[in-house]
């Protein structure tokens, strides 16, 4: 998602000062994190669709040859699949 901060490029009627970049940094902020809120309140429920489980056949590589780190990195998408094996 994009952040515009400002529009002197095209609006020839208005100067744009940094303190009003800033001042639409921090709107544009919580219009996003309003929209974010939102959006994931929506998302309740068990997903019974086919893309929930997408990942289970990512990692072609057998984890008993994966270094600790590297499974800690995988943990959030694969932890779930990984500790099944």
């Amino acid at each position: 998602m994009g952040l515009v901060t400002d529009y002197d490029v095209w609006k020839e009627d208005e100067e744009v000062s940094v303190e009003k970049v800033v001042a639409t940094i921090h709107a544009n902020v919580a219009n996003v994190k309003d929209l974010v809120r939102t959006s994931v309140s929506k998302l309740g429920g068990p997903r019974t669709c086919e893309c929930a489980s997408a990942a289970r056949h990512a990692l072609l590589t057998n984890p008993k040859y994966l270094k600790r780190s590297a499974l800690k990195k995988l943990d959030l998408i694969l932890g779930k699949y990984l500790k099944k094996a």
